[in-house]
């Protein structure tokens, strides 16, 4: 029987999860999902970045770990190999809750759509944590906040009319256990705007990085070597669900006994994951919390 764990990553840094592939203007362009357009981080490189992580771990605990979860090095263990096997650990992708962007008229605003929320309930259902939320209605120029603000907020250069919603208080109960901000931090900047503005926004307000190389002899800017890359802002909230099948190895270790390893593999001491690009530079960086089921 299958066992399966909900993770929250709220980026701590700026975050590069590449697509590899130009988009216009942008050189490097973001992850985004084909048919909505919003920001992901895909399951396969969400994967990599575990694996990645849990091999720099010592022990043979952590040794264990990584072959029962992930399977096997299957470029070491030969083609033909009877040790090949798939991993237990099955990664969906790291979905957007919520998309911080600048406003002109107060402090960051962390910015979600009813149809991420929509979602989001469905994701906890599949999981076995259903949640009994309603997801607020909002105009196509509105912006629902649970604040006591009035007149006009604006995201970017985009003027939204602000109206106070007392039904998302529960919702920030229930976002604050996918990170470590609790709920009155949330619903101070959480900002619930039509899903064809918010379908705009995540084109339009993810920022984009210009880049140079230097010419070590010159010390000027290579001829060429300029290009333009997206990023992702501190604070913005992913969640994934991680699904663990008994082990394939021929170790007899069923998936609940997996999960607790999961769990103390990637949360242990220090439960923080990087993704993606420029780690060198300090980017990539994600806070792992683990979703407590209770009834909201």
């Amino acid at each position: 029987m299958n066992s399966s764990l909900l993770l929250g990553l709220h980026a701590h840094t700026w975050i590069h999860a590449g697509s590899g592939e130009k988009d216009g203007v942008v050189d490097l362009p973001i992850q985004r999902e084909a048919h909505t357009g919003w920001p992901v981080i895909f399951g396969s490189s969400l994967k990599g970045a575990m694996r990645s992580q849990i091999s720099r771990t010592k022990g043979a605990q952590a040794e264990l770990s990584l072959v029962t979860l992930f399977g096997p090095d299957s470029l070491h263990a030969g083609a033909t190999s009877d040790k090949i096997h798939a991993g237990a650990l099955l990664v969906s992708d790291a979905r957007l809750l919520w998309l911080p962007v600048r406003s002109l008229t107060s402090h960051t605003r962390y910015v979600t759509c009813p149809a991420l929320l929509c979602r989001l309930l469905a994701d906890l259902k599949r999981a076995g944590q259903p949640q009994s939320l309603a997801v607020p209605k909002v105009g196509e120029l509105e912006a629902l906040i649970a604040g006591d603000q009035t007149g006009r907020i604006y995201l970017e250069e985009y003027a939204f009319t602000a109206s106070a919603e007392s039904t998302l208080t529960p919702w920030g109960a229930l976002l604050a256990r996918f990170c470590d901000l609790n709920a009155e931090q949330i619903l101070n900047q959480l900002t619930l705007i039509h899903d064809d503005q918010f379908a705009h926004l995540c084109q339009a307000a993810i920022p984009v990085h210009p880049h140079i190389a230097i010419d070590y002899e010159t010390k000027s800017v290579r001829d060429g070597a300029l290009w333009y890359e997206e990023a992702l802002p501190p604070d913005t909230l992913f969640y994934s669900l991680l699904l663990l099948t008994d082990a394939r190895d021929g170790s007899g270790l069923g998936a609940a006994a997996l999960k607790n390893q999961a769990t103390q593999t990637l949360l242990g001491n220090a439960p923080y994951l990087q993704v993606g690009g420029n780690e060198s530079t300090g980017m990539g960086w994600l806070q792992l919390t683990q979703f407590e089921h209770r009834e909201a």
